[in-house]
């Protein structure tokens, strides 16, 4: 199976990104991202054998038990050098990014493969249709009202494998790895 991780954020969050992926579906030269892919990527670990993915999550769920759960929202459009088109997120940006790099230190540890591109703490909502330049995403970012999104807890890390079925790829949870607590907010916590 392909295996990879993320914060995937709770329904009503994902309810506001539906309806902003909407209405990027109407711009030709973007393709808005999969319902199942609305998700904000931490590492890809590549194909792996359900032992190994059983191995990971034993090992995740023990470095993670006693992380601290931030709480983030969505705000914004960016676009990446990739031509992607992301919502970045705000709010306890430095302990996600934090999480996502014991994530890949534990994948190596168990010795997978990880991805080693870095963790953008950011959503890809769309990505061009067609590679060209001067690509109408750009224009969208800065015709874009400031937008921000509901906050929220990412309260785990979600294993996503992807399978494929009738000629299509589905993403679904593998597992997930909770983390331990909220984050403490109180001033000198």
């Amino acid at each position: 199976m392909m295996l990879r991780a993320a914060f995937v954020p709770p329904e009503p969050v994902l309810h506001e990104l539906r309806e902003a992926s909407d209405r990027i579906d109407v711009l030709s030269e973007l393709r808005s991202t999969p319902p199942d892919r609305l998700d904000v990527p931490v590492a890809g670990f590549g194909n792996v054998t359900d032992a190994d993915a059983r191995r990971l999550r034993a090992a995740l769920v023990a470095r993670l038990a006693n992380e601290p759960a931030p709480v983030v929202r969505f705000a914004g459009v960016d676009v990446g050098h990739d031509g992607d088109v992301l919502v970045p997120l705000i709010g306890d940006v430095a302990p996600l990014t934090s999480i996502a790099q014991v994530v890949a230190q534990v994948a190596a540890r168990v010795n997978l493969y990880v991805d080693r591109r870095r963790f953008r703490p950011a959503l890809p909502i769309a990505t061009p249709a067609r590679l060209s330049s001067g690509s109408s995403a750009l224009g969208l970012e800065r015709g874009t009202p400031a937008w921000t999104g509901m906050e929220w807890e990412a309260a785990g890390v979600s294993l996503l494998r992807t399978r494929w079925f009738a000629g299509g790829a589905i993403c679904e949870e593998y597992g997930f790895v909770e983390l331990g607590h909220p984050l403490d907010r109180r001033a000198g916590a």
